[in-house]
């Protein structure tokens, strides 16, 4: 394996990878998606199990209906505006994410808070 780093690395520091790449940051059932097909094996790390757990829950599925929506509305357009170095549409994309991450806040506060109507609106 290979590995290269983006910034110096001190002798003796401990290097971690992670074996979902960029599914990282994504719900659980996509990570474990992502490592059973590219690992092939199925993790039940603890924050696994309590991402799985979490995603039940009213404020853990607003999330998720959130990163759902990301995912598929916004990281094809953003992709291909990054590849073709086209940066008005990047900035509007860029722009795109930052409304949907307030969105999600103002879904939060609802869930967490108190009952209140939300819809995500089409972009």
């Amino acid at each position: 394996m290979l590995v290269r780093a983006a910034a110096a690395i001190p002798c003796g520091e401990e290097v971690l990878i992670t074996y979902c790449g960029s599914a990282v940051g994504a719900p659980v059932a996509l990570r474990r998606q992502a490592l059973q097909q590219g690992w092939g094996f199925r993790c039940d790390c603890s924050r696994c199990l309590v991402d799985q757990d979490y995603e039940q829950e009213p404020l853990g599925q607003a999330l998720l209906a959130g990163y759902q929506k990301l995912v598929s509305k916004l990281r094809p357009g953003l992709l291909a505006a990054l590849d073709t170095h086209d940066r008005a549409a990047v900035a509007r994309h860029v722009k795109q994410v930052a409304n949907l991450m307030e969105e999600l806040q103002a879904r939060v506060l609802c869930t967490s808070h108190f009952s209140c109507s939300w819809h995500m609106p089409n972009h």
